[in-house]
């Protein structure tokens, strides 16, 4: 049974209505100007191993912490207000499954108390990988095997930064992008019409203005094909990112008061199994780090994939990635907010976990963007989990605890 506990806000969901809104004066496949973007080449040390994949291929994802995260939560938080990494409030929840009381953070400012856009530079920055072995190019900003757009315009032009209307079921949220969508709705309480939050956003605010190309002779799977997928290790790529990509960017304007995003285009991430062999693939994942080129200032950031490869991830196509890592980062942007533990769903099927990761529980509920525009392009999107499904607490539109009503009941403790 669901009890309703001295917590924030209300659970509210969204139901896509509206066609993606295009750039003035551009359409959804035209290219970003390559003269306003600098390129720097890095190097990537190359494994050149081979990878036994699994009989299916199963994609996933996969959301990393640093370890010392617990230890400096209150350092973490305390910077957001003083200007040296991107802002953060605390609220506390009773949960019902246990009656314990959860404190967790969430980018931007509480909409109990605040009446406010909050606006984040998000830098995209899309990573182009040459896979030595073969010549083969994963490109984020050219085309290829009948794109309609790049990566890198794929996701400019996409709900996640483009803002459209949404609405729950016949209730009119606001004119948003996906994410910001998604917290207004779990924080319907007070962001409903007259609420103390009415008019609050978390709005990203995009930028486009580097691209970085590695090589590296890492293996690849279904080489030479419009189905293929270049393979690097998981660990190696998470260092890549934080030891050399983010501080080499310093210049470029990424730092701790911005999110960048990389985006890469069909890559997966490759994992040792237990017992032996190679799992694939992760496609996406937030991290949370001390940056060394800014006095290890809390450096919060995002990867994901634009997959094309229908044939081989089934439903996660273009910004399907996106949308997960996006919501994880707002909702649970150190990625240890507590939970109680829950799971048996969505990629943990058979494992429990306890952390307010709103993505995970739903990853395989992928939507397009629908209606679109005759024409346009159609996006995909994965449904999100609403902080409350997390606390079984009960509030909001329709009673839903995700954006597509999928949850309407709240978790229950995983063992």
């Amino acid at each position: 049974m669901r009890r309703t506990g001295l917590v924030i806000g209300g659970a509210v969901s969204l139901v896509v209505s509206a066609a993606l809104v295009g750039p003035t004066g551009a359409s959804s496949g035209s290219p970003v100007p390559r003269k306003t973007m600098a390129v720097v080449d890095g190097t990537l040390a190359s494994h050149g191993r081979p990878v036994a994949m699994p009989n299916s291929f199963a994609p996933k994802f996969a959301v990393t912490t640093d370890r010392k995260q617990t230890a400096v939560r209150g350092h973490i938080v305390a910077q957001g207000p003083s200007g040296t990494s991107v802002p953060m409030f605390s609220e506390t929840v009773k949960a019902g499954q246990n009656g314990d009381n959860y404190t967790f953070y969430m980018v931007g400012s509480s909409p109990e108390t605040t009446d406010t856009t909050n606006t984040i530079t998000a830098l995209i920055i899309p990573i182009n990988v040459t896979f030595t072995n073969s010549g083969d190019v994963y490109s984020g900003v050219t085309t290829t095997c009948g794109q309609t757009q790049s990566a890198l315009n794929g996701v400019l032009n996409s709900p996640e930064l483009k803002p459209q209307r949404w609405y729950a079921g016949h209730t009119y949220i606001g004119h948003d992008q996906y994410t910001d969508a998604q917290m207004r709705e779990e924080f319907w309480n007070w962001t409903k019409p007259g609420g103390t939050g009415a008019g609050w956003n978390l709005t990203l605010a995009p930028t486009a203005n580097v691209e970085w190309n590695v090589s590296l002779s890492d293996p690849e799977f279904n080489a030479g094909n419009c189905l293929q997928t270049g393979l690097i290790d998981f660990s190696t790529w998470q260092s890549y990112l934080q030891n050399t990509v983010i501080p080499g960017l310093k210049s470029y304007g990424v730092g701790p008061t911005v999110f960048p995003i990389f985006i890469s285009h069909d890559i997966g991430l490759t994992q040792p199994k237990t017992g032996g062999g190679t799992s694939c693939c992760v496609l996406g994942w937030h991290g949370t780090y001390d940056n060394p080129a800014f006095s290890t200032n809390t450096q919060t950031y995002a990867w994901a994939d634009y997959q094309d490869n229908s044939g081989l991830t089934g439903n996660i196509d273009d910004t399907s990635d996106l949308s997960h890592e996006i919501a994880e980062w707002s909702n649970d942007p150190l990625g240890n907010n507590p939970v109680p533990p829950w799971g048996h769903v969505g990629q943990d099927p058979d494992s429990c976990q306890n952390n307010l990761e709103v993505g995970d529980p739903l990853t395989p509920n992928v939507f397009v963007d629908a209606p679109p525009k005759r024409g346009s392009f159609e996006y995909h999107l994965q449904e999100l989990a609403f902080w409350e499904w997390f606390f079984d607490v009960s509030g909001g539109v329709n009673g839903w605890d995700s954006t597509r009503g999928t949850f309407t009941t709240g978790a229950t403790l995983c063992s």
